[in-house]
């Protein structure tokens, strides 16, 4: 009832429906949490595209200085970083980048250091190899000046053979110090100039042999070399001197092989002097001569840790076989 002054002058009816009540409040719910849902997927997308667009690039540019140090460009730089966080992984790398120049530049001068120690360490060995080359060439002119002053046939020969010997080891100083490889020596090169040398020697006493020189192309270090030159100059000269006594000439093959054994997998190199004179004694045995030039070739090829076989196959015929350098045990070998 509504009353006014006292008096009744009405009435109003509230009707109440709570299943519209509910309706409406449900509605209600799901508008708000839809808004909520977008709200958040929002500031999810913007967080993402925030973080893509100042964090990503960072890492990208850390990402390519670290590529570009890994190829070598040791002048990756990175710049100021605008969050703490990579602030310090930024002056890190920095810090190691500079480092590292620091270590490139001191290996770079430390390699110029040793290139010019190197070169003065060959020149000096250079220089030795000459001086030896010509210590050499004075004794060798002593004997033979020497050798002129003698009058008996058999002592002049021991001379020239002596000096033969001597210029050999002189013929081997003079080729290290000329090339550009002071380790090793081209032993076909060595062989043909032994060859020239002994021709020089005997040229006008007797008619000399025809010489072929059929070798590999081997290099053997200089303690190899030297033993192996002195070897060839003595199977050499032996071919001369006693292969054609009659003086009527003839051919002298000079071989140097390399070849590797099948069953040991072994390295071995062959040289051969063979000739088509008048051959051996029927009763020659060269382990068991006592002459001075097989007595230095034994010990020689036993120097190379070798093998000596003499044999006649329509003349003498020379083979020293022995183990490549590379391939040579510890075992301490006597040197002549």
């Amino acid at each position: 009832p509504v009353y006014y002054e006292g008096e009744r002058v009405g009435a109003v009816e509230l009707v109440f429906s709570a299943e519209r009540y509910r309706t409406q409040l449900r509605s209600l719910l799901h508008s708000q949490i839809a808004s909520t849902a977008v709200t958040a997927v929002l500031a999810v997308v913007g967080t993402f595209v925030l973080l893509r667009i100042f964090l990503r690039r960072p890492f990208v540019e850390l990402e390519s200085a670290m590529n570009a140090m890994a190829r070598g460009e040791s002048g990756a730089h990175l710049e100021r970083a605008r969050h703490r966080e990579l602030r310090g992984i930024f002056l890190q790398f920095n810090d190691m980048a500079a480092r590292i120049r620091e270590r490139e530049d001191e290996l770079l001068r430390s390699e110029e250091r040793l290139r010019e120690s190197l070169s003065e360490k060959e020149a000096l060995l250079k220089e030795i190899h000459h001086r030896v080359k010509n210590n050499f060439q004075v004794i060798s002119s002593l004997l033979n000046l020497q050798a002129a002053q003698i009058e008996r046939p058999e002592l002049r020969t021991w001379l020239q053979e002596s000096e033969n010997r001597i210029a050999s080891m002189a013929l081997m100083h003079e080729e290290v110090y000329q090339a550009a490889n002071l380790s090793e020596v081209n032993v076909e090169g060595h062989l043909q100039r032994i060859v020239a040398q002994l021709r020089r020697t005997y040229q006008g006493v007797k008619r000399l042999p025809n010489v072929e020189i059929s070798a590999d192309s081997v290099f053997v270090p200089i303690d190899t070399a030297v033993p192996l030159g002195l070897l060839a100059n003595e199977l050499i000269s032996n071919a001369f001197k006693h292969a054609f006594p009659n003086g009527e000439g003839g051919n002298v093959w000079i071989s140097l092989r390399s070849e590797i054994a099948d069953i040991e997998k072994q390295g071995w190199y062959v040289i051969v002097v063979a000739d088509d004179g008048g051959g051996l004694p029927p009763a020659f045995e060269a382990q068991a001569s006592d002459s001075l030039g097989l007595e230095l070739v034994r010990a020689l090829a036993l120097q190379l840790r070798g093998e000596l076989w003499v044999e006649n196959d329509r003349g003498a015929r020379f083979e020293v076989r022995f183990p490549h350098p590379a391939a040579k045990s510890g075992e301490n070998t006597e040197e002549v």
